[in-house]
C-alpha cells in the first residue's frame, strides 16, 4: 500500500504541525494519520526526535497516530523521559493505557493485528514553570513495521540447534523478537533456548512437526503472537501464563487437550487475547484457561460437548458473546463467574450448572433453562436481568443460586424438583407468585427471604414440608396460600402452615409426587389424576376407605440398614381394596458393600430387571435341599432369567454400597397395595436330622413395619442381622420385635403347621411395639416359663443364645419353641447350646439335670465377654478352664483362641448346691468332684473336677 502522511487539522484541540519524513518509518503496507495537539503539541527539536512543549500545570499534550495494516505490525519507539512523580507519561494503545513516571530510558514496543488501530503518546503536567520540575520527554527511531519485515526465518529446524541457528541471526539468545521456524521439529534442548529468548514478541511455528507445547513453557513471556504447529495436539500446563498474548487466538484442528491455566492470567496482569475459538477436536480441558483474560470479548466454543471446565472464562469482564454452545449440557462451575458484560451464550440449553457458574452475569438477559436439572450455589446470582426462566426440568439447587435475580416475577418449581438449599430465592427483589413442587419434603433457611413482593404461594407437595425458622420469620403468611384438596387438614394442623389467614384449594393437579414424611388419605380424600408416586426415606402413606385411588409410576424407598443403626425405610399402609398402579412398581433397596441383606417381596420379580450399578448376587434358601444333603447345599445362586418369588426371601450383596431396584411383573405389581391378610405356605422339607428338617425363608409380605405378635405362628423365627453379620432367633413369647419392611427371616417348620398368616393389623410405620391387651394372645405361657439370655461379644459384634426351662415341653429338639442355632455366613464370634449333636439359638425343655453346655465359635484370637441381658431364674455360669464359677453382676471377660469351645463353659439352672470355688481347697488331690460338687467314687465317661481343674474322662 501506498504510504499516506496525513496530518489533521482540528479547530479546538489539534493542530498540524509538520515533520520530517523521517519522524515515523512506516512499512509500505500501512496507511496512517497523525494527529498533533493544538495547545501544547509535540515538535521535533532534532531529526526524528519528538519532544512535548506541554509546560503548563494541570494539562496534557496529545500526539495521536491512526493507522490500518492488512498484516500485523510491530509499533516501538526509544524513549528518554524525565518525570515527575505527579505528572505522567502514557502510551495508549487500543484503549489500553501504560503509564509511567520519574527517569527512565529504553524502548517500548507493541504488537498489532492486522486491522484499524490508534495509538496516542501524551504527557501530563500536575505543575507548571515556576514549580522547577522539569517534565520531558525525547522520542527517537519511531517505527510502525510490518511482521513479516522484521521476522528472522530458520527455514528447516535440526532438533538440538535452534540456539545456534538463532545466534547465527542476533547475538544473543534476549536479542531474537521476531523468529519464524519454516519446518523441522524442536526437541527439549530448542525448547529451553526458546524460553531463553526473553525479548520474543513473535513466533511462528505453525510449519514444525511439533504436537505438544510443554508446561510452563511461555508462563510471564513478553510474547505477543504466536502461530501454533499445525498439528498440535495438547498444549501444557500454564503454557501461555501471564504471557503478553494479543489479539485473536484461534486453536488448530487436531488440538485435544488443553491443560490447566493455559492461558491463565492474575489479576494485577489481566490478559489481552480478544477473542478465542476452541477446534472441534478437543477430548480434555482443564481449568481456569481462560481467566482473568480481561480484553476478552467474543468466544467459539464450536459445538463441543464437554462439560466446561472450573473457571473456564472466571473474571472476563470484556466477554459479551459466547457461540458455538448449541451442543453443550453441562456448565462447570465458575465458568461465567464475573462476567460483567455477557450477553449472548448463543444456543446454550444446560442441563446442570455448577457453583457460581453464572455468578454476577449482571447483563445476562435470558437463557434457556428448560433442561436444567441441577443449579449450583450462587449458580446464577446476581443474575440482575434474568427474568422469568423455565424451570420446567429443575431437581435440586444449591445455597443463593438464583438470589438477586431482580427481574424475576414468578418461580414456578416442576414436579421433580426435589431440594432447596439455603437462600435459593433470597433477595429477588420482584418475586409476587411461587409454585412449591410436589417433591419438596423441606423449605431452607431464607429461600425466599427479603423477597417483599410476594403475594401467591402454590405448594403441590402431598404432605406440609418441613420449615426452618428462618424460613417461617421471613415468608409472610399473609400471602394467599394453595394447597392440595385432599391434605387442607394436614396443612391446617400444621404449626407453621396453619398460620397463613388465606388458604385456598391449589388448583395444579400434578404429575409427579415425591413423599418424604406422613401422609394419610381420608376414605373420601383422593389425589387425583394417576401421579407417578415416590415414598423416598422416611416416608409414612397410609390409604383409608375403597375409593378408588390410581398412581402411575410407584417406587418404594428403603435406607434400612442395621449397619449404621438407622431405619429411614420408606413404608406404606393401604387400607384401601382398590389401590392400583397403571405403570410400574420398584422397590429400591440401599445396600451397603460386603454386607448380607435379606429381603422378602411382596410381588414376583424378574431377575433380569433387577438395576444396579456395581456387581451384586442374590441367593436363595432351599430347604429341601438342605434336608437331603445338610447345611451345605442350601444356598442357591439365582440366575438370569430366573423367577424372583413373592414371600420368598432371598439374600442380597453387592460390591460397592449402592441402590438396589427391583420391578415388579405387570401381573404381581399391585400384590404391593394388599389391604387384607396374607399367607404364605410352608414346605415341609421332612429330615432325618432334626436340625436340617423344615427350613423356609420367608418373610414381611408388605410395604410396611410389622409387628410379628401379629402372625398366625407362634414357632420361633430367625433374623439376619446386617451390622453383626448373624442370626438372632426370637419367639412370640418371648420378644417384641417389628419386622422392617420387604425383611425376610428363616422358619423352622413344625409339622403340623403349614403356612403363616400375617394380619394386616400389625402393618405400622415405626419400629416401636404398638400392639395393647386388645391384640391376640398367640400362645398360652406356662406359669413356670423362665428364660436366660447369654450375649457374646467381641466389642464391635455380639451374638445372643438362649436358654429356657419350660417343664411342659421335652429336652427334645421341638421346632414349636426350640430355634436351631443357624452359623453365620461371616466370620464372627458366635455362641450357642448345645445337647448331644444339635446347636441351639433357642434351647427350651424341663432341662433335666439342671446343666446346659455352652458353646463358642470364635474365628481368631482375642479378649470377649459374656453377659446375661435377661435372667428369669437364678442360674451359675463356670469357666472349666479357668476352674472357676462365674459372676454375672458384670459382663464377663476372658481370652481364648481361635477354634470351636464347646466344653468351657456350662450353666447350671437353680439352686446354689455347687462349690463357690474349683481349687484344691476342697480336697485332696486324690478326689473327683462332679459339676454338681459332689465327690465321685466310681467317675463314668463325663468331664469332672480334680485339683481345681477340669478332668475329661472318655
Amino acid at each position: 500500500m501506498k504510504k499516506n502522511l496525513l496530518l489533521l487539522v482540528l479547530l479546538t484541540a489539534f493542530s498540524a504541525i509538520a515533520f520530517a519524513d523521517d519522524v515515523i518509518s512506516v512499512s509500505s503496507d500501512v496507511t496512517y494519520t497523525v494527529t498533533n495537539d493544538a495547545l501544547y503539541p509535540w515538535t521535533e527539536t532534532e531529526p526524528g526526535v519528538l519532544r512535548s512543549t506541554n509546560y503548563d500545570g494541570n494539562s496534557t499534550s496529545h500526539y495521536l497516530i491512526e493507522f490500518e495494516c492488512e498484516y500485523p505490525v510491530f509499533f516501538s519507539v526509544d524513549y528518554d523521559s524525565q518525570v515527575a512523580i505527579y505528572s505522567r507519561f502514557r502510551l495508549i494503545h487500543d484503549g489500553e493505557t501504560d503509564e509511567y513516571s520519574g527517569v527512565k530510558t529504553g524502548t517500548y514496543g507493541f504488537y498489532f493485528e492486522a486491522g484499524a488501530h490508534t495509538l496516542e503518546i501524551q504527557l501530563y503536567r500536575q505543575y507548571g514553570k515556576d514549580n522547577n520540575l522539569i517534565d520531558n520527554v525525547a522520542l527517537s527511531n519511531m517505527e510502525l513495521k510490518s511482521i513479516e519485515a522484521l521476522v528472522m526465518t530458520i527455514p528447516n529446524l535440526t532438533p538440538g540447534t535452534l540456539g545456534v541457528e538463532a545466534l547465527g541471526l542476533v547475538s544473543s539468545l534476549p536479542d531474537m523478537r521476531f523468529l519464524r521456524i519454516g519446518a523441522g521439529e524442536l526437541n527439549s534442548e530448542d525448547w529451553t533456548n526458546l524460553k531463553r529468548m526473553t525479548s520474543l514478541i513473535y513466533l511462528d511455528i505453525a510449519g514444525t512437526t511439533n504436537t505438544a507445547i510443554p508446561d510452563n513453557q511461555f508462563d510471564n513471556a513478553v510474547l505477543n503472537a504466536i502461530c501454533l504447529p499445525t498439528g498440535l495436539k495438547s498444549i501444557g500446563v500454564r503454557a501461555f501464563y501471564n504471557s503478553n498474548l494479543k489479539g485473536a487466538m484461534v486453536m488448530p484442528e487436531g488440538l485435544e487437550s488443553i491443560a490447566k491455566e493455559a492461558f491463565c492470567c492474575t489479576t494485577d496482569k489481566k490478559g489481552k487475547i480478544t477473542k478465542f475459538t476452541f477446534p472441534t477436536t478437543l477430548t480434555s480441558w482443564d481449568y481456569d484457561i481462560l481467566r482473568n483474560q480481561d480484553y476478552l470479548t467474543e468466544a467459539d466454543l464450536n459445538g463441543l460437548s464437554l462439560a466446561t471446565p472450573s473457571g473456564l472464562f472466571y473474571d472476563c469482564d470484556a466477554l459479551t458473546t459466547v457461540r458455538g454452545t448449541q451442543n453443550l449440557t453441562d456448565v462447570g462451575q465458575y465458568t461465567f463467574y464475573s462476567c460483567d458484560a455477557l450477553t449472548d451464550v448463543g444456543n446454550l440449553r444446560p442441563v446442570t450448572a455448577g457453583n457460581n457458574a453464572f455468578f454476577h452475569c449482571i447483563e445476562l438477559p435470558a437463557i434457556d433453562l428448560s433442561r436444567l436439572t441441577t443449579a449450583g450455589s450462587n449458580a446464577f446470582d446476581q443474575c440482575y436481568k434474568l427474568g422469568n426462566v423455565d424451570l420446567s426440568s429443575l431437581v435440586s439447587t444449591g445455597n443463593y443460586a438464583f438470589a438477586n435475580c431482580d427481574a424475576m416475577t414468578v418461580v414456578t418449581l416442576p414436579d421433580c424438583f426435589t431440594t432447596f438449599t439455603q437462600n435459593d430465592f433470597q433477595y429477588c427483589d420482584n418475586l409476587e407468585e411461587v409454585t412449591i413442587s410436589a417433591s419438596v419434603a423441606k423449605l431452607s433457611s431464607n429461600c425466599f427471604t427479603d423477597c417483599p413482593k410476594l403475594k401467591r404461594i402454590y405448594v403441590n407437595a402431598p404432605a406440609p414440608p418441613s420449615i426452618q425458622n428462618s424460613f417461617a420469620a421471613a415468608v409472610p403468611t399473609t400471602a394467599t396460600l394453595y394447597v392440595p384438596d385432599y391434605a387442607m387438614v394436614s396443612y391446617k394442623l400444621h404449626e407453621y402452615w396453619s398460620k397463613f389467614t388465606d388458604v385456598q384449594v391449589n388448583p395444579h393437579v400434578v404429575s409427579q409426587l415425591s413423599l418424604s414424611g406422613s401422609l394419610e388419605l381420608t376414605s373420601g380424600a383422593r389425589i387425583p389424576g394417576s401421579p407417578d408416586m415416590t415414598l423416598n426415606n422416611g416416608a409414612q402413606f397410609t390409604i383409608n376407605g375403597d375409593y378408588s385411588q390410581t398412581f402411575g409410576d410407584v417406587l418404594l424407598k428403603s435406607g434400612i440398614s442395621a449397619v449404621n443403626n438407622s431405619y429411614p425405610t420408606s413404608s406404606l399402609v393401604s387400607r384401601c381394596s382398590n389401590l392400583s398402579a397403571e405403570g410400574d412398581v420398584k422397590f429400591s433397596e440401599y445396600i451397603y458393600a460386603n454386607y448380607w441383606y435379606f429381603l422378602c417381596l411382596p410381588f414376583d420379580a424378574n431377575f433380569d430387571d433387577i438395576e444396579c450399578a456395581s456387581a451384586f448376587v442374590v441367593r436363595r434358601y432351599d430347604g429341601a435341599a438342605r434336608a437331603a444333603n445338610g447345611l451345605g447345599y442350601a444356598w442357591k445362586d439365582v440366575a438370569a432369567g430366573e423367577t424372583l418369588h413373592a414371600g420368598e426371601g432371598y439374600a442380597f450383596r453387592v460390591q460397592a454400597s449402592n441402590w438396589v431396584t427391583i420391578s415388579a411383573t405387570a401381573a404381581t405389581k399391585n400384590q404391593t397395595f394388599r389391604a387384607s391378610a396374607v399367607t404364605t405356605s410352608l414346605a415341609e422339607n421332612a429330615s432325618d436330622n432334626a436340625s436340617d428338617a423344615g427350613w423356609n425363608l420367608v418373610g414381611n409380605p408388605y410395604p410396611a413395619f410389622y409387628d410379628i405378635w401379629y402372625m398366625d405362628y407362634t414357632a420361633p423365627i430367625t433374623v439376619w442381622n446386617e451390622r453383626n453379620s448373624n442370626y438372632t432367633a426370637y419367639s412370640i413369647a418371648d420378644d417384641n420385635l417389628a419386622l422392617l419392611p420387604f425383611q425376610a427371616f428363616f422358619v423352622q417348620r413344625p409339622s403340623a403347621v403349614e403356612a403363616i398368616e400375617f394380619g394386616p393389623l400389625g402393618r405400622q410405620h415405626t419400629t416401636t411395639i404398638e400392639h395393647g391387651t386388645s391384640a391376640p394372645t398367640r400362645r398360652s405361657l406356662s406359669a413356670g416359663r423362665e428364660v436366660i439370655d447369654l450375649v457374646l461379644s467381641d466389642g464391635n459384634t455380639d451374638d445372643r443364645t438362649r436358654i429356657v426351662r419350660n417343664a411342659d415341653v421335652t429336652d427334645d429338639f421341638e421346632p414349636e419353641c426350640d430355634a436351631t442355632k443357624m452359623m453365620s455366613m461371616e466370620a464372627v464370634p458366635q455362641c450357642y447350646s448345645h445337647r448331644g449333636d444339635m446347636l441351639y439359638a433357642i434351647n427350651e425343655g424341663p432341662q433335666d439335670g439342671d446343666l446346659v453346655w455352652l458353646g463358642l465359635l470364635l474365628p481368631e484370637d482375642g479378649t470377649f465377654t459374656l453377659e446375661a441381658t435377661r435372667s428369669d431364674i437364678e442360674f451359675e455360669l463356670y469357666d472349666l478352664d479357668q476352674g472357676k464359677k462365674v459372676t454375672l453382676d458384670t459382663p464377663y471377660t476372658f481370652t481364648a483362641q481361635a477354634g470351636e469351645w464347646n466344653s468351657r463353659f456350662v450353666v447350671r439352672l437353680g439352686g446354689t448346691t455347687m462349690v463357690d470355688s474349683l481349687t484344691d481347697d476342697n480336697a485332696s488331690e486324690s478326689l473327683i468332684f462332679d459339676l454338681m460338687g459332689r465327690q465321685i467314687d466310681m467317675p463314668t465317661e463325663g468331664i469332672y473336677i480334680q485339683n481345681g481343674k477340669k478332668v475329661v474322662i472318655r
